[in-house]
């Protein structure tokens, strides 16, 4: 995988995802999953990663975590602890908190790629509705225009979110799963 088909990876990983106003305001009142998809969008459009781990359902960040760790961990040279997460072992990424890990993940692609930083302020996210899988979590379409080097590309996707006490908050997509199997192939033995 070239470093290039690497960084594309990882621009789509965020845009599969999808600056809050006032979090602690939002855990006071219920809020429609359209809602956090517009707050999870403006977070990524002004590079907000502490604001999107914030919007990121509790138990996605332990999986983010689960898959992430024994991936640096089998790295034996080191250098995905600071490609990944800016750290210089994996027993400091092992001490991070799971919103800080996450959050890590995303500054550090961003500040090693100011065009993937200028892709993430050129995107736009319009949810256009949600459908209900049981009671607790949501699959909310959403159109995304992202704007880079004067071209504007349009993508329909979803995100899914899960209830967490009023609110709803956002799971990992499964990109994260690809992105984490092809990482484990190029440090595994």
């Amino acid at each position: 995988m070239s470093s290039r088909s690497l960084m594309l990876g990882f621009v789509a990983l965020g845009a599969a995802l999808v600056a809050p106003g006032s979090r602690s305001f939002a855990q006071e009142r219920s809020e429609t999953p359209e809602m956090v998809t517009r707050q999870f969008g403006a977070a990524m459009r002004t590079n907000d990663w502490v604001g999107t781990a914030e919007l990121m359902h509790p138990d996605a960040l332990a999986r983010f975590r689960g898959m992430f760790l024994p991936i640096v961990t089998a790295d034996s040279t080191g250098k995905l602890c600071e490609r990944l997460f800016a750290t210089r072992s994996t027993a400091e990424v092992a001490a991070l908190p799971d919103a800080e890990l996450f959050a890590r993940f995303f500054r550090t692609l961003v500040s090693g790629a100011p065009e993937v930083s200028g892709m993430f302020a050129g995107a736009d996210v319009l949810p256009v509705g949600h459908v209900l899988e049981g009671n607790d979590v949501a699959h909310v379409v959403f159109r995304m225009k992202v704007a880079a080097d004067g071209v504007t590309i349009t993508k329909v996707q979803a995100m899914s979110l899960r209830r967490s006490g009023k609110t709803w908050r956002v799971l990992l997509s499964g990109d994260f799963e690809g992105l984490a199997a092809a990482l484990a192939r190029r440090t595994g033995p």
